[in-house]
């Protein structure tokens, strides 16, 4: 295994030269990769603090969290994707800090799921609506859990980071997940890219419904969004866009 040295917004990590995840944090060693996220990140993370980060792939968005002392739980279920996660977080001794799992997280409990990828395994393109519902070419099965459940470890510590992008179905696993929203409130950092969901429409209005208990939606500077208008056409013909939910208005500068 060959591994690259590169900045993570301040961070010195070792990683995986892997096709899966070079791009990113060839990227991130130039502060080009998603930088709002990592705002994000620095405005509400904190020593300590439980995060789960939904759709991890390479793990920048797990090692970020680990580095500046929170408690990770990562799940990532692309076959190819996860043993790099993995591989990075134990290239960076964080085995006691970030903890992988390699399961689809779904509105519902079953053993297992099937899950498909657009093109090949591996590049960030992969979720529970693109398998053809039952394995064949191009698809895999595997384990999953639900929000609830992945959220259990968190009961006592406190969960205040929910990081999701999980390619379409991110409506329906927070929806199932409104109890865990309910009981611990964490921030909610939403990745919705409106050609992957099945009715982007209804869809966004379930999202809204899910994240009903919190007073605040907003963009990743802190903007406050009208609910109402994430349902135009203006924002559902968007080739992706990111919410931010809170519980209180909140700014980058606070």
């Amino acid at each position: 295994m060959t591994t690259m040295d590169c900045d993570l917004y301040g961070f010195p990590v070792t990683v995986c030269d892997h096709e899966v995840g070079r791009y990113v944090f060839t990227e991130c060693n130039r502060s080009n990769w998603k930088p709002e996220l990592f705002k994000v990140f620095d405005r509400f993370l904190k020593p300590g603090m439980g995060v789960l980060d939904i759709g991890a792939y390479a793990g920048a968005t797990t090692l970020y969290p680990a580095l500046k002392g929170c408690v990770v739980f990562a799940y990532e279920c692309d076959p190819v994707a996860y043993p790099v996660l993995c591989q990075n977080i134990n290239l960076n001794r964080l085995s006691k800090t970030a903890y992988p799992y390699p399961d689809a997280v779904c509105d519902v409990p079953h053993d297992v799921v099937n899950f498909g990828a657009r093109g090949d395994w591996g590049n960030s393109k992969a979720g529970l609506l693109f398998s053809a519902g039952k394995p064949g070419p191009g698809d895999t099965v595997v384990p999953s859990t639900t929000l609830n459940i992945a959220a259990i470890p968190f009961n006592v510590r406190g969960l205040g980071f929910l990081k999701i992008n999980v390619q379409g179905t991110e409506a329906s696993l927070l929806g199932a997940g409104r109890k865990t929203l309910m009981d611990l409130r964490p921030v909610v950092h939403v990745y919705i890219r409106p050609a992957n969901c099945m009715d982007p429409a209804r869809d966004i209005q379930r999202l809204m419904t899910a994240l009903d208990m919190y007073p605040v939606i907003s963009t990743e500077d802190g903007t406050p969004l009208d609910r109402a208008e994430l349902s135009t056409e203006a924002w559902l013909t968007r080739h992706d866009f990111k919410i931010v939910a809170t519980m209180e208005e909140w700014s980058l500068d606070d």
